[in-house]
């Protein structure tokens, strides 16, 4: 089971997994936490205390690596970490950050929930024995894990990159086909920075 909570970690999503911990203990499974700098010694002493094979690290810049030899992950919700879940096709249980911009990560949780392509807990609402049962259903039910798996590939986008910049060029090109009206002497122009 890899838990993650981006590239500084993240301390709800931390303390979320260690309070379902003892719930958990008795599972022979294996545990990669990711935890950010901050939380790393907590993190380290809660499995330690509970005597569970883990792999706990501030950071790793090989995520490639975890995300491939994970059965399930504890994720946040973010584009980036979304788009990784998606390309690995890797089952998740999202727990977006209550203080992103705009919830942006509680949306894109609920996205991806309501295709089948992961499963989303409240980081402020969801009990020890929730959280256990949602990760236990995860790492324990292949046939559920096969359904994530195939709603996460409509997901996978690779050639989204080229997609939006061949957009913003047409844009621009009907933009300077069509030269916008001259702004008041009052108006001030703006910088565009692309």
């Amino acid at each position: 089971m890899l838990v993650v909570g981006g590239s500084q970690g993240a301390r709800g999503l931390n303390d979320l997994v260690l309070s379902a911990l003892p719930l958990l203990a008795q599972k022979n499974w294996q545990w990669l936490h990711l935890t950010g700098a901050a939380d790393f010694e907590k993190v380290q002493a809660g499995y330690a205390k509970l005597g569970l094979k883990s792999v706990v690290k501030p950071f790793l810049a090989e995520m490639n690596l975890a995300l491939g030899v994970a059965t399930a992950c504890i994720s946040r919700a973010g584009a980036s970490s979304l788009a990784e879940i998606a390309t690995m096709r890797l089952p998740s249980v999202l727990v977006p950050l209550p203080t992103a911009a705009d919830n942006h990560q509680f949306f894109n949780a609920v996205a991806f929930e309501k295709t089948g392509a992961a499963r989303l807990l409240d980081q402020k609402n969801s009990p020890p024995e929730k959280v256990a049962a949602t990760i236990a259903e995860l790492m324990e039910n292949e046939a559920l894990r096969s359904q994530i798996q195939s709603a996460l590939a409509p997901w996978h986008a690779p050639n989204a990159p080229a997609e939006i910049a061949e957009n913003i060029l047409s844009a621009l090109a009907a933009d300077s086909r069509h030269p916008s009206p001259a702004l008041p002497a009052s108006e001030t122009k703006r910088e565009v920075i692309v």
